[in-house]
């Protein structure tokens, strides 16, 4: 007997809720502070124990009546809003409006009056205050005690991610409150009581000081102050406030942006305004170091707080009440933008490197400098005009009219000095796809042509069509030099995967060749110095250099990688006018870093917080964890094995890459260097052992395509033989001429449907057939890839697209997935999976697996008559369930096992390919003139003919109605008969015949004549998706 459904107790439902509130320690803290501020105080007193999951906080506020302390925390209570109004236009953003949250923290609150004795209330009751005194005191201990799993994630969490996520929700608070005094401290490791940060009062909110003195409060002298500019801008209901360093920091953690008193998290749009600063080379403008491209990192540090006409859909956004998606965003990130591209006009900072104009960047903006001339203060931009558009205008907010040099740039007057328009797109990792010119059989060149300079696409007057090459590391592996082109280039020849007699040339830059090769080979010398201990280190002298408290807890967590490295420092603290002064000083370096960096002090202890910064947000590995575990089964040091090293590539710090790079760079083959074929031949055989053979050591592509060539004979190998029935019985193939031996008799990419087994599903990759192993692939149909090719949106697929599951589609990579989401109209064989994938599972709680030998012990003698007679029954039933509406025709569905559900997906992607083809194609004239088997095959296994009525009218009442004009028993009763006798088996590649794996089975019409011989004299290869046939 089921147990009966009551109601949850109400300790329960609380801890269960208190999980979407509070989900961590600094949630809480920031919380309980939001609770004190919207309470009016002014002084906030906070400790707090990371290890303990402890907090005390103590403040001035106004407290509350004793009949409110009765209802503290009771569900949906608040003295704040009575209406959805109220919440719109709630001044304090702060506040707890929903009236539940201390009661649903999750942990054990205790509320203690503010007088000499402390004592925990077992219930709430009234603790007279002294009547000079008021505030209220929080003591919480276990925080998530009811999650001890959550509990030791939040112990494990390193202290700089607490004590960083703390700081981001006390700017916001300060920001919006800058009268608040915050004292926080912490208990250490050492269980000592630490500071963590002190605020006094600000008397001038929005002032360049007081951001100034939040942002030390909470970073110490991470900028400098004189640093800091003042940015105001105002556009009709919206204003911006803030700051903006002029001098850049090394981590994009330092950009903060308020959105009516709450935090803006859009990480596109910080995206957005990373890219805006890096294209400008926003960089120190007194770096002296020296370094080839731009692979240091540069932000700004700002804080812009916006104002505009409150939304309730901004106010109800997150649990933390962040805003992730602005209501007024298509208003508020132009304004945004613009008043940073004035910053960066003014600094001197262009994309084309040239000095903006005050007066033309903004046509109808002012611009005024601040009361204080040496800070050279952008403020007061005013973005409106006496003439105003009757509704936002985005042309108001970019300017009505465009400076001097855009009008010279649109007429053709002029070109904007620097243009970087890459020659292909960064997608050079292994893989290239472009343009290039083809050679016919008689040697002339084809009308195509190669890409463009300016706009990477073929422009030229005598190119019609375009032809697209792709190349990876195995098919690189068959390039053959052709020789040397004008001293700079090398020419190679490299057969076309696609067409055989057919091979397509490459030209490769020598230089960019040569300098990976030894790029590649300084990697993996310093990486085996590195696992041996081997790297050469030199003390230094006098190089220290200030941190603060944010980088010192960084420093300290990442000490022991950086030592990996050999990068040895030691922190100091000293006191010094009741502030305490934090110091770096570095012990020992590696040579090579001594050698190029060893008076740049400020700059190194940049580019190690750039490492400490991608290690942090996971952009790098820690290669002390990496040699710790058994991820590898290769040593690092050993250096025979060369393709274990490149899993270490990602954790070499930049710093170290660029001093690579550069050494690589230097050494190579220059331009103009003559070289022998045999010279060329030795660096092409290199090239092929290195990880990333198509780019140099800065990224640029090494290898470009240029022409294909044909062989004489290759128009004549398609058509090499003619079908003709034979005395013995069916059809066979004839040769129509002799051929050379080796030659391709038959090259098939097309067909009409597979079937992948259930058991091997989820490890056979469902378009290239590739086989993971055993392991489960990683790469699914998401519903976003669905969405994005969904064009009707009343189909079953966009109304149960909440429960997609991937349609039980699995793939080896993304070029795959995105290959099979390319073919036309496969969202419909993707919504008929999806369909049969949702109703089998719920088919799986009735399926008797009893049933599967009942059936066996029924099989019977089959004849001809037999089979029509049932499938006349068959009929009868299709008449009786047209009858029935769609919601009554799903309790007729048949309960079918695995077998009969994969069965299902391959007669449905037949139909779904059938009704694709065009209507004459050799491929459908192919399957419709394949020889049915159904009866042999019947005869032998009686059991199918039941198999087949379950697939049948499983079909019937799933596939979509469009699916169902051309689905009959006789195209149904063909689609099986002609599976049967000749599919291609889908097998384990690089096995024995008595040691592969069988994974299913495909059907291809135009190869089907040699599935079987008795005497063959020729071979069949599957390559991917394509079957090929070639002459013995």
């Amino acid at each position: 007997m089921t147990p009966a459904i009551r109601e949850l107790s109400s300790s329960l439902k609380s801890q269960l809720q208190s999980q979407i509130d509070v989900v961590s320690l600094t949630s809480a803290i920031d919380e309980l502070i939001q609770n004190s501020v919207d309470a009016d105080a002014k002084h906030i007193s906070v400790v707090f124990d990371p290890q303990a999951l402890a907090v005390d906080i103590t403040d001035d506020g106004c407290g509350m009546t004793p009949e409110d302390l009765a209802l503290v925390g009771s569900p949906h209570r608040t003295s704040k809003i009575q209406s959805v109004d109220d919440l719109v236009n709630l001044v304090s953003k702060c506040a707890d409006y929903n009236g539940t949250w201390i009661r649903r923290l999750p942990g054990r609150p205790t509320f203690l009056s503010d007088d000499d004795t402390i004592e925990t209330l077992d219930k709430r009751e009234v603790v007279p205050f002294h009547p000079d005194s008021h505030g209220t005191t929080i003591l919480i201990r276990g925080l998530l005690y009811t999650l001890p799993v959550r509990q030791k994630l939040i112990k494990e969490k390193p202290l700089f991610r607490t004590l960083n996520n703390l700081r981001e929700g006390i700017l916001r608070i300060l920001i919006a409150h800058p009268q608040i005094a915050l004292h926080m401290h912490f208990i250490n490791a050492k269980r000592e009581l630490e500071k963590f940060l002190i605020t006094e009062p600000q008397i001038t909110p929005t002032s360049i000081d007081t951001y100034a003195n939040i942002l030390r409060s909470l970073y110490d002298e991470v900028v400098p102050k004189n640093s800091l500019k003042s940015l105001n801008l105002r556009y009709n209901e919206y204003s911006i406030n803030g700051v903006i360093s002029r001098v850049p920091v090394r981590t994009s953690d330092l950009q903060f942006i308020t959105l009516n008193g709450r935090r803006y998290v859009n990480q596109s749009f910080s995206r957005e305004i990373n890219l805006l600063f890096r294209d400008s080379q926003f960089e120190p403008p007194n770096n002296t170091a020296t370094y080839v491209g731009r692979p240091y990192r540069y932000y700004p540090l700002f804080i812009l707080e916006i104002t505009c006409p409150p939304n309730l859909n901004d106010m109800i956004q997150t649990p933390s009440k962040d805003i992730n998606e602005a209501t007024y965003k298509d208003i508020i990130h132009p304004l945004i933008l613009k008043l940073l591209k004035s910053f960066l006009a003014i600094e001197g900072y262009t994309s084309d490197q040239r000095p903006a104009k005050e007066n033309t960047l903004f046509p109808s903006a002012s611009l005024s400098p601040s009361a204080d001339p040496s800070q050279n203060l952008l403020s007061n931009i005013i973005l409106s005009s006496k003439i105003r558009s009757s509704k936002v205008s985005l042309s108001e907010i970019h300017g009505r009219s465009n400076t001097n040099h855009q009008k010279k740039i649109m007429k053709g007057e002029c070109a904007p000095k620097s243009i970087h328009t890459p020659l292909f797109e960064k997608s050079t990792n292994r893989n290239i796809a472009k343009p290039f010119t083809q050679k016919s059989r008689s040697g002339e060149l084809l009308k195509t042509g190669t890409p463009s300079l300016t706009t990477g696409e073929c422009n030229h007057e005598y190119v019609d069509n375009p032809v697209e090459i792709n190349i990876n590391k195995a098919e690189f592996s068959n390039a053959i030099v052709i020789n040397q082109i004008d001293n700079k280039f090398i020419l190679v020849k490299i057969p076309s995967k696609e067409q055989e007699g057919v091979a397509n040339l490459f030209i490769l830059d020598q230089h960019a060749c040569d300098e990976r090769v030894i790029l590649e080979d300084i990697q993996l010398q310093f990486l085996t110095q590195i696992s041996k201990k081997l790297l050469s280190l030199q003390p230094t002298v006098g190089m220290t250099s200030t941190i603060s408290n944010s980088e010192t807890h960084l420093f300290e967590y990442y000490k022991d990688e950086l030592n990996a490295w050999g990068v040895n420092f030691e922190i100091n603290k000293t006191a010094e006018d009741k502030t305490i002064n934090t110091t770096l000083s570095i012990t020992t370096l590696p040579d090579l870093i001594l050698q190029k960096y060893g008076s740049h002090v400020e700059f190194l202890k940049g580019a190690i917080l750039q490492h400490l910064d991608d290690l942090q947000h996971s952009r790098k590995q820690q290669l002390s964890l990496l040699l710790k575990s058994n991820i590898h089964s290769k040593k690092l040091d050993d250096t025979t094995q060369r393709t274990n090293w490149p899993n270490y590539i990602n954790c070499i710090p930049t710093l170290f890459m660029e001093i690579f790079n550069s050494k690589a760079c230097r050494s190579a083959i220059k331009f103009g260097t003559p070289l022998f074929k045999t010279e060329c031949e030795l660096l092409i055989s290199r090239l092929r052992l290195c990880q990333q053979p198509f780019q140099c050591a800065h990224g640029r592509p090494s290898i470009l395509p240029f022409m294909t060539i044909a062989h004489p004979l290759a128009s004549n190998l398609h058509q090499p033989y003619t079908v003709k029935e034979t005395s013995w019985g069916g059809r066979a193939c004839f040769a129509t001429h002799d051929m050379p031996k080796g030659s391709v008799v038959l090259k098939s990419d097309d067909f009409t449907g597979a079937l992948i087994q259930y058991e091997f599903r989820k490890e056979v990759c469902h378009y290239c057939y590739r086989y993971s192993e055993g392991k489960t692939l990683k790469i699914k149909i998401t519903i976003d890839d669905v969405l994005d090719l969904m064009t009707d949106k009343n189909t079953w697929l966009s109304t149960n697209s909440k429960r997609f599951r991937g349609a039980g589609l699995w793939f080896c990579s993304n070029d795959c997935k995105h290959t099979y989401l390319g073919e036309p109209g496969v969202i419909d064989l993707i919504e008929i999976y999806e369909i049969l994938l949702d109703n089998y599972s719920k088919m799986m709680k009735r399926h008797n697996p009893d049933d599967d030998n009942q059936k066996l012990l029924n099989s019977v003698d089959i004849s001809k008559d037999i089979i029509n007679a049932q499938w006349k029954k068959t009929q009868e039933w299709m008449v009786q369930i047209d009858k029935l509406k769609n919601t009554k025709k799903i309790f007729q569905l048949p309960v079918i096992s695995e077998d009969e559900y994969t069965c299902c997906r391959f007669v449905a992607e037949t139909l779904y390919r059938i009704n694709s083809y065009d209507a004459g194609c050799d491929t459908l004239k192919s399957f419709w003139g394949l020889q049915s088997n159904e009866l042999s095959k019947l005869e032998e296994f009686p059991i199918l003919l039941h198999f087949q009525q379950l697939v049948f009218k499983t079909l019937y009442i799933l596939l979509p109605d469009y699916m169902q004009s051309f689905f009959s028993i006789d195209i149904f009763r063909h689609i099986m008969g002609s599976e049967y006798g000749n599919a291609f088996g889908i097998w384990q590649e690089g096995e024995s015949v008595d040691n592969r794996e069988f994974f299913g089975y495909r059907v291809v019409p135009r190869a089907s004549y040699f599935n079987h011989s008795c005497i063959p004299n020729l071979t069949k290869r599957r390559d991917g998706t394509t079957i090929r046939g070639a002459n013995f």
